[in-house]
Order: structure tokens, then sequence, then C-alpha cells
């Protein structure tokens, strides 16, 4: 994943979240689960 992706890919889930207006639990909770999502598509990525 390069750089300008992941920057557009921030953007986008910080306008999600704000669009929403989320309760500060549930945006961790979706941002944890994003990193994590982010992670497993990185290793996959790789090889």
């Amino acid at each position: 994943v390069n750089k300008t992706k992941m920057k557009k890919l921030i953007k986008l889930i910080e306008e999600k979240i704000l669009r929403e207006k989320m309760t500060l639990k549930k945006s961790i909770k979706y941002i944890l689960e994003l990193k994590l999502e982010i992670k497993g598509f990185k290793n996959s990525g790789e090889k």
C-alpha cells in the first residue's frame, strides 16, 4: 500500500467518523478493526 493511498484512506475514515458523529468508543473500535484489516491487507500483499 503506497503512502498516498493510505493518506486518502485515512482522510475517508476521518470524514466518515465526523459525518456519522460516532461516539468515541465506537470510533476507537472502528479504527482498531480497520488497523487489523490494513495489517491483514499488507500481509497478504507481501506474498
